[in-house]
């Protein structure tokens, strides 16, 4: 234990050591400094000169939102097929059958080189997007564009 102990000590010694001798800021000091980029969606107000605190509590509330509101359709959409399988209907279960067999055995990241090979060469550019509703939602490689209200509203 105190070998363990001992060779611990030194390697935390050590390294720090040599940070300090090559001035490698060490510690959360930086979470004060500003953060220097934009943060495209967010729910509170932020600006690349706020700080790096800042953008991490940002990028903390975004991904509870997307959080939520994930779980909330694949729950949605879980007990929709769920139901679907044990339908007495012959083609509805069947179809989801194969929904979910296709699904579960696929591999997750294989999955997302397909949806993000779907989205970056089937859909045209930006300057080319499919408009879904003409002026206001657009559907490109970028992904589907929904203007915000307040922008609506300051343009009127």
């Amino acid at each position: 234990m105190l070998l363990v102990l001992a060779a611990g000590w030194y390697l935390i010694h050590n390294t720090l050591t040599n940070l300090e001798n090559r001035k490698i800021a060490t510690g959360f000091s930086f979470l004060t400094r500003e953060a220097g980029f934009s943060i495209g969606e967010t729910l509170v107000p932020y600006s690349a000169a706020d700080t790096y605190a800042r953008a991490i509590w940002v990028g903390i509330i975004n991904t509870l939102v997307i959080s939520v509101i994930g779980i909330f359709l694949a729950t949605i959409l879980g007990t929709l097929v769920g139901v679907a399988r044990l339908s007495t209907n012959w083609l509805l279960a069947k179809l989801a059958s194969v929904y979910v067999e296709g699904l579960r055995n696929i591999p997750l990241l294989l999955q997302l080189f397909f949806w993000y090979q779907l989205v970056s060469e089937a859909l045209p550019p930006v300057r080319q997007a499919i408009k879904l509703i003409p002026d206001y939602v657009f559907l490109s490689q970028k992904g589907l564009r929904i203007p915000h209200i307040a922008n609506d509203i300051h343009a009127g």
